[in-house]
């Protein structure tokens, strides 16, 4: 880019700053926008998207294996899950072991290993949330939260599974099965957000973000139910079972995003605007991005 490109697109957003700067929406359009870059949004997405996968997903295999047993084979139960049929629901039932072989593989010593390897996520959530509240990290007395934190997770997907078995999918049962989700999810985020943070940030400060997460995450989800069977069928057809993995990752990373646009909103709500807090809120002005040091 070239010195004049250069001072042309400083100009351009020096007006369009000042331009919102004009309204109280557009100072508060400024202020997420400004914390979304200081987190470095789609980097913390994409890491937390890559935990899951890595972390999560294995433990909803082996709980499916659980739960299901000889009766039933996981990979039916995840394609029927996910809403896939054909070519996508051929090669996912290829892919995922039998419930016999997860445990002859891995063992309940193994199944041990994974849920303590999983704990990466949580850790990786943990980095995510001190950084937002501008916490510290916390000792070795604290060592149970990454394994509370997954647990209050799967239980999540648990119930999940369970009210979408149960609220038909047709008529105005879609609007109960999102409100269902909304409140789950906020409850999930809201409980999961107080753990990390070691109960340093109260409940009530939480809850603008957590509220947040449980809307975005609502209308994700419907909107997962259409696209993502879609997206990976065509990505089974092309390329088997590594188009299911990116396409399935890629999926992560828009649900990530959806967390971590909601967290960080949730706290400029708290912080700036002193929503559901019993400190004051600090002035009315859009906040400069100052640079921080990323702390992995």
């Amino acid at each position: 880019m070239t010195m004049e490109q250069q001072e042309n697109s400083d100009t351009a957003r020096s007006r369009i700053g000042t331009w919102l700067g004009a309204t109280a929406i557009g100072r508060f359009v400024l202020r997420i926008a400004n914390a979304l870059v200081e987190i470095e949004v789609f980097d913390r997405a994409m890491t937390l998207a890559a935990q899951a996968f890595t972390s999560i997903l294995p433990l909803v295999i082996v709980v499916a294996a659980l739960r299901e047993g000889d009766a039933k084979p996981i990979g039916a139960g995840l394609s029927n899950y996910l809403g896939l049929n054909g070519s996508a629901a051929s090669v996912l039932e290829k892919v995922v072991p039998a419930a016999s072989d997860v445990f002859s593989a891995l063992g309940w010593f193994g199944i041990l290993l994974l849920i303590v390897s999983a704990t990466a996520f949580s850790r990786a959530l943990e980095r995510f949330y001190s950084r937002v509240w501008s916490k510290g990290k916390s000792g070795f007395r604290a060592a149970w939260r990454p394994f509370a934190v997954i647990a209050t997770i799967l239980l999540g997907l648990v119930v999940l599974r369970f009210t979408r078995s149960a609220i038909q999918t047709d008529g105005g049962f879609v609007a109960v099965r999102g409100l269902v989700v909304f409140v789950l999810w906020t409850g999930v985020w809201l409980l999961a957000g107080w753990i990390v943070l070691n109960r340093t940030v109260s409940f009530r400060s939480l809850l603008p973000g957590a509220v947040l997460c449980g809307i975005g995450l609502a209308i994700v989800g419907e909107v997962g139910r259409i696209y993502l069977p879609i997206a990976l069928t065509s990505s089974a057809e092309q390329f088997g079972a590594l188009g299911i993995t990116i396409a399935y990752v890629g999926w992560l990373f828009v649900i990530m995003c959806v967390v971590v646009i909601a967290v960080t909103a949730g706290h400029v709500l708290t912080v700036e605007y002193g929503v559901l807090s019993s400190v004051n809120p600090h002035s009315d002005h859009p906040l400069s991005v100052q640079p921080h040091s990323d702390d992995g």
